[in-house]
């Protein structure tokens, strides 16, 4: 069985100092909800070449939490930023987002330093949160706690719960100047009982750990399920963790697998993950289910998962729609770089030549396992074509050529190619 991560869920880790007593209400709806302009990729990059900033930011939206292959960051970057140009404060925001992170480009704190400032002045109370994390981090851009704080009482003040929770946080830690707990519950409090899922997240991991005195497993779970209800999914990920632990509440895997699905709803792709790692049976409707939509999420163990889950199920019960699920999964976990790609790659190879989830294709098949013999001789693609060429399985038979891939699967270290040889 797939396991689910049981570890203590970390705390808020933000920053540098106090603030006034003020009383903090969030809003109902974020400033910048607007109707999607448009449905379909193709539509929305049409608009957005002509100027329409939302179909711009839709754009961005679906190419990078579509589904599956649909998924292209760098074309996501450029859209939010084209929002972003075009008066769009949340593309702003979502585009600095990329940038610091290293998503659809390399990592740049300076650019998102900057695509922060644009969305925070233009608005976008988020972007004033954004700016003030790596402001305060300095891992990114030169440290400034002075600044940070400032931006986090603009965000809070404002309405935002990350704002919120971040000036708590700060204030708790006393990160340039003097520690303020009583201060810091307050904001915190406050926050939480407007409606702010991260701020009941940030009392939540208080509790669990030893900030407001002895851990309190029973206050920490409670804010944790406040927070998950007011739709912060991490908030749900430590409930999660709490009820599977069982070190701090009584262990509870129902409680722990609601408060996934839930987090998982929320489009938390690692919690669709775990969710279907507490099932018995990983290759049930719901497992599989569940390892789809964290994929489409964009978590790759998921992808791991619904690939290497649908193909077992897919070939025990001779299921051509599994089949082709399993396919598309594969696919995409094909196409990342690294090792880890291989068995995958094999996969699609198999499923071309063999028909299986796939219109047949034997030389683009032949073609995929070749290249993954040379690449990773090492790693099964070379024993596995050199077995179709000694049987003409889906292939061309040739000992010969089975002899080649062979020689290079043993000398990259697998025993199999080296057993097969012998016997040759």
């Amino acid at each position: 069985m797939v396991s689910v991560r049981m570890a203590l869920f970390p705390m808020a880790a933000i920053l540098a100092v106090a603030l006034s007593g003020t009383s903090y209400a969030l809003p109902a709806q974020p400033s910048w909800t607007q109707p999607r302009a448009c449905r379909d990729v193709k539509a929305c990059q049409t608009a957005c070449r002509d100027k329409d900033a939302s179909a711009c930011f839709v754009t961005g939206d679906l190419l990078l939490r579509g589904p599956g292959a649909k998924q292209r960051k760098a074309d996501a970057l450029s859209a939010f930023v084209a929002a972003c140009d075009l008066g769009r404060m949340d593309g702003c925001f979502e585009a600095g987002g990329l940038s610091r992170d290293g998503i659809g480009t390399e990592p740049d704190g300076w650019r998102a330093q900057e695509l922060f400032i644009r969305a925070c002045d233009g608005g976008d109370i988020e972007g004033c949160n954004a700016l003030g994390r790596i402001l305060a981090e300095g891992s990114l851009v030169p440290r400034d706690p002075v600044r940070a704080l400032g931006l986090f009482r603009k965000a809070c003040g404002q309405g935002s719960a990350g704002g919120c929770a971040n000036l708590a946080e700060a204030t708790r830690a006393g990160m340039g100047t003097p520690a303020d707990l009583p201060t810091a519950l307050r904001i915190a409090s406050q926050a939480c009982d407007a409606g702010g899922g991260m701020a009941c997240l940030t009392l939540a991991s208080w509790h669990a750990a030893d900030v407001l005195g002895a851990p309190d497993g029973p206050k920490a779970v409670s804010f944790a399920l406040r927070g998950c209800e007011r739709h912060e999914p991490r908030a749900c990920a430590l409930a999660a963790t709490l009820y599977g632990d069982g070190r701090m509440v009584k262990a509870d895997l129902g409680r722990a697998f609601d408060n996934l699905e839930r987090g998982c709803r929320l489009g938390d792709g690692a919690q669709c993950n775990n969710a279907a790692g507490l099932l018995e049976d990983l290759t049930s409707g719901k497992a599989l289910a569940l390892f789809e939509k964290g994929c489409d999420l964009g978590n790759v163990k998921a992808c791991e998962n619904a690939a290497t889950f649908l193909y077992m199920q897919a070939l025990e019960m001779i299921d051509s729609g599994l089949a082709r699920r399993a396919f598309r999964y594969a696919s995409r976990m094909c196409a990342e770089e690294g090792p880890a790609s291989e068995p995958f790659c094999k996969q699609v190879a198999d499923s071309l030549i063999d028909g299986f989830g796939v219109a047949a294709d034997e030389a683009s098949g032949e073609r995929l396992l070749k290249e993954q013999c040379e690449l990773h001789p090492g790693r099964g693609a070379c024993a596995d074509l050199g077995d179709r060429y000694l049987n003409g399985d889906g292939v061309r038979p040739s000992v010969v050529e089975a002899r080649i891939v062979l020689d290079a699967g043993c000398k990259g270290g697998d025993a199999g190619s080296c057993t097969v040889m012998a016997s040759l």
